[in-house]
Formats: C-alpha cells, sequence, structure tokens
C-alpha cells in the first residue's frame, strides 16, 4: 500500500521573520509520516519574502507557488487545495511553530475514527478560541506566562496525552488538517462570504456537521500560533466583519458555542497538561502534604509549591498550586467514589507518602477515603508530618506530636477562590 502524503500548504503575505521559522520549524520536525510543503505566496511586497522563499524552491525544500496579484487568504488556500486532489492538507499559518512529530500525531488522532473530517492541536492562549492553553477562551483575561516553552509542553503533551481526544462542533485555520474525502464531499472555503479568512474555515467545519463529519482536538500536539501576526492590526476589524457574516449564515453557531462552554470538552487535554507539568517540577520528589480544609477558598500558610487540600464538608481531595493561575485545571476527586482516579494521578506524580499535620486529620481522611474491603483503597500512605522519619508506619501507630508543624504553619488565610 502507498503510504499517505500530505500537503503542509503555508500561505504567506509578507511577515518574513514569521515565515522563516515556520517554514524552519516544519523543516527540522521529525514526523515518519510523508508530506509536502505547499506555500503559496500571496503577492508579498517584502522582497526578503520573496528571496527566502525562492532559495527554499531552488533547493527543493519547498514548492513554491506565488500570486501574479493579492487574491486574499481564502483563495490563495483554496488554489494549494485543489492541487493534488488525492492528499489531505494540513493547513498551516506562517505565524506558527511545530514540534517534534508533530504531524503524525495529528494524522493519528484524524484516522482514529472515519468520519473525522478535520483536527487542531492544543496551542497558546489567544492561539485558538477552541483548543487552547492553559485557559478556555472565555477566561482569557487570565492569560499568563507558564515555567515551560513550548517545545517542551509539546513534549509534555505527547507523553501525558498520548492519543486523547475529543470532539469539538468546528476547528480554526490555524493548523487544521482536512481529510480529502470531507473537501470531495463539501467542497473547499468560501472565498465570496469570507476572502480575508476569519470564519472560512468555521464555515467548512458547519457545513462539513450538516453532512455528518466530526471535528476533533488532539491532546497529544501543541502548536505555537503568534495570534493573528500575519494580519497584523486588522486582526480585530476583520474578525467582526466576517463574524456577521459567520452569523447569518449558521445562526445555530450561538447554542452550540453555549454548549461547548458547558460541557468545555478540552478541559480534560488541559487537565492532562497541567499534571505533567506538576510532575516535572516535583521531579524525584515522593511525598506531598495535604491540608484539612472547610471549603476552597482557603489556603494553607506553607512554602510548598503543590499540596493536597481535603475538604471535609464536601468529602473531596484537590490536588493545588501555590500560584493557582498558572495551574488552573487541576482535578477535585469526590470520596471515595473517585479514588482511584486520584491514585492514578498520585502514581504518575510518584508519590507513595501524604503528610497529614495531625493524627485526628490523619484517621478522618483515611476513614472518609475507604470504602468496602473489596473497593479501592487509597494508594499513598497516610504519614503524620511531625514525625516523619516514621514514614514506613501506618498513621494509626504515629505519635501525635505536632508542635514543630505548628510552629511553622499557623492555620489557614482565606485568599480569593481560584478558579474551578
Amino acid at each position: 500500500m502507498t503510504q499517505m502524503i500530505v500537503d503542509v500548504v503555508i500561505p504567506v503575505y509578507n511577515q518574513v521573520d514569521y515565515v522563516r521559522s515556520c517554514i524552519n520549524s516544519v523543516l527540522r520536525s521529525s514526523c515518519s509520516t510523508k508530506f509536502e510543503i505547499i506555500v503559496v505566496d500571496d503577492a508579498s511586497t517584502d522582497l526578503r519574502v520573496k528571496e527566502f522563499l525562492r532559495g527554499l524552491d531552488r533547493d527543493g525544500a519547498i514548492r513554491l507557488f506565488t500570486n501574479e496579484q493579492n487574491v486574499g487568504f481564502t483563495r490563495t488556500v483554496n488554489l494549494a487545495m485543489k492541487l493534488h486532489k488525492d492528499r489531505d492538507v494540513l493547513l498551516l499559518n506562517s505565524d506558527t511553530l511545530v514540534y517534534g512529530s508533530w504531524l503524525d500525531r495529528i494524522v493519528k488522532g484524524a484516522y482514529s475514527l472515519d468520519r473525522i473530517a478535520t483536527v487542531n492541536p492544543m496551542t497558546n492562549s489567544n492561539g485558538s478560541h477552541i483548543s487552547y492553553y492553559p485557559y478556555p477562551y472565555w477566561d482569557s483575561t487570565n492569560e499568563v506566562g507558564l515555567e515551560v516553552d513550548d517545545d517542551i509542553l509539546n513534549s509534555l503533551a505527547a507523553e501525558r496525552n498520548d492519543g486523547k481526544y475529543v470532539q469539538v462542533h468546528t476547528t480554526v485555520g490555524f493548523c487544521m488538517f482536512i481529510k480529502r474525502a470531507c473537501l470531495n464531499d463539501v467542497g473547499y472555503f468560501d472565498y465570496v462570504n469570507f476572502p480575508v479568512a476569519y470564519g472560512e474555515e468555521c464555515d467548512a467545519c458547519y457545513r462539513a456537521r450538516k453532512a455528518g463529519w466530526q471535528h476533533l482536538i488532539v491532546g497529544d500536539v501543541f502548536v505555537t500560533h503568534a495570534e493573528g501576526k500575519s494580519f497584523g492590526e486588522e486582526k480585530i476589524n476583520l474578525m467582526n466583519e466576517m463574524l456577521e457574516k459567520f452569523r447569518a449564515l449558521h445562526p445555530e453557531v450561538v447554542s452550540l458555542d453555549q454548549r461547548f462552554r458547558l460541557r468545555d470538552p478540552v478541559s480534560v487535554l488541559r487537565a492532562g497538561l497541567d499534571l505533567a507539568r506538576v510532575r516535572r517540577l516535583l521531579g524525584s520528589r515522593k511525598s506531598i502534604d495535604i491540608y484539612v480544609a472547610r471549603d476552597s477558598t482557603a489556603v494553607p500558610l506553607f512554602n510548598e509549591d503543590f499540596y493536597l487540600i481535603y475538604l471535609k464538608s464536601e468529602k473531596k481531595l484537590k490536588l493545588c498550586a501555590r500560584n493557582y493561575k498558572l495551574f488552573p485545571n487541576l482535578e477535585t476527586y469526590a470520596v471515595p467514589i473517585d479514588i482511584w482516579k486520584f491514585n492514578k494521578a498520585m502514581r504518575y506524580l510518584g508519590v507513595e507518602i501524604i503528610y497529614c499535620e495531625s493524627q485526628s486529620d490523619c484517621l478522618m481522611i483515611e476513614k472518609d477515603v475507604s470504602g468496602l474491603p473489596i473497593e479501592v483503597q487509597l494508594g499513598p500512605r497516610l504519614v503524620i508530618r511531625a514525625t516523619a522519619a516514621a514514614a514506613g508506619r501506618s498513621c494509626a501507630s504515629v505519635g501525635t506530636s505536632n508542635s514543630g508543624l505548628r510552629s511553622r504553619r499557623s492555620g489557614l488565610l482565606p485568599v480569593p477562590k481560584p478558579p474551578s
């Protein structure tokens, strides 16, 4: 059987630094999937862009097409997608960066089900209104700088979210895999209503949905998107104009977007990335502290970056970060029903011991998390913090002295409630 070839289509208009970085990132990637880079220059006015692209074309690194006059993003993309009518297409904005075996994992997700039409990877804040990390788009005011570069995020995503996919109502064109079978079924992008982009790919997704196709986010790929820099300062005006056209063509967008926000299917993928970052920061640490609180509006006075809170009124365990804005997707576990999931997370983190502040806390937690003998029991051992030297003994046999701990931690301090 002939191995598939994917056309990686990169539309270009000026922005030489982004174009150079994007294409070089594709050329450096380590994919077993065969692909051909198709670059269409939509009559760039920057001679540096033309010189760079011609050099790559001469070297055989890309296949270059140049529009004699500027015809707009959508028609440019359509021209490229029509080039090989037997190939799937990966649309890639010229202001993106890809890493590692990105295309292999996207293709694997696309062919995990027969009726998958399009696929998006995870991306950075404001890089996509569907799949960005660490916050969902309706919480984008919380954009923060993370402790890892995006190439490391991609590696963490590949490790923690391997083979994890979620279905969504639409994908976005910054890095968008499209099956040829879908293009043959529903046609190309609508360049009449969306000549300059912002809406053309979602319009195609909505048309595909009505024809029985589905759309996917793959959680094991992370791609950097420079937030529409390929369109400069015109972005907001273009988006608003195209959004009005989109709503007129697809009035169901309001209800579908509301349903998407309520379900937030991508949250499980974001949670996976948060947990992978926690594991990376914990390193070889095998223990974690737990604090008993009435509710999640209080956190302990402490020095640790990561800890557990037991919400005794709700009977819930929550993994927390001192700087919760950097880890907004850490999960809460109801006890005892979610103990199996909690144990799985602790095994992944390498946590073998949970330190309690007192014997009474230790006994209460042990009692609440325990079900019938045949049910799942708590995985890590509960140990009183003040007697760390006795970490190998059960909590029932550990002494109750806790003065050292009390001098270091004076109780609970009310703080603004972190995002759920």
